[in-house]
Parts: structure tokens; sequence; C-alpha cells
């Protein structure tokens, strides 16, 4: 299963770490990612992410362009 990194979801979206880092909190609450940590990450919450299959059948539907699952 593919994991992204901060530093790549920030290059794919263009957010800042902060904006990141609550989006990432509001795909967690939904059941769309599941957040890895392992070490510090700063300035991102998180080391990398996989989505879910939830979280897959939102990016489906989005159909966001420069990321694959």
């Amino acid at each position: 299963m593919r994991q992204y990194t901060g530093r790549e979801l920030g290059s794919i979206t263009g957010l800042r770490p902060n904006d990141l880092n609550a989006a990432v909190r509001e795909l967690k609450s939904a059941g769309a990612v599941d957040i890895h940590l392992r070490s510090s990450s700063e300035p991102y919450t998180f080391t990398s992410i996989t989505l879910t299959p939830k979280g897959r059948v939102i990016f489906q539907e989005s159909k966001a362009p420069g990321c694959d699952t």
C-alpha cells in the first residue's frame, strides 16, 4: 500500500505544513487515512499516511490529479 510523506503531500497539494497537518487530521477523523508515526517529522505531525478503503473511494470520486493509490 502506498505511503505518502508530508513532503510528498505538500508538493502534490501545494499546502503549507500547518494546513496539511489540519487536512490530515480531518481525513483521519473521517476514517479516510491511517497515520504512521515513527520519528520526528517536523514540521509535519505525522511521518506518513496511507489511504484506507474509504479514502480510496473519496479519492476516486474527487479524481485528484498527480496522486496515485
